[in-house]
């Protein structure tokens, strides 16, 4: 009987755990720059913030949230990868 190789599985594992948590952090950072989005626009229909002002915030907070829309899409990739590892170790070990 072959032992069963779990190092690869469980590291896969780990940093797919990993890259959720850091996936569940960015997704709340997102959340709440499309909030600011959202009260700069109101305030500024308000009149209470000028144009310009408006115009600073909300391409700052537009290329803040492109950035972690990013981080999050290369997170999704790389814990695709990791599974795609712990298949391939899965499929060896059954051989």
């Amino acid at each position: 009987m072959e032992k069963i190789e779990l190092n690869k599985i469980q590291d896969s594992t780990k940093k797919i755990f990993e890259a959720c948590s850091e996936i569940s952090l960015l997704q709340e950072e997102l959340e709440n720059l499309l909030s600011l989005i959202e009260k700069n626009s109101a305030e500024y229909q308000k009149g209470k913030i000028s144009k310009e002002m408006f115009e600073s915030n909300e391409k700052r907070l537009k290329k803040e949230s492109a950035l972690r829309i990013k981080k999050i899409n290369k997170l999704v990739e790389d814990a695709l990868k990791f599974l795609k590892i712990i298949e391939k170790e899965i499929k060896s070990q059954k051989s």
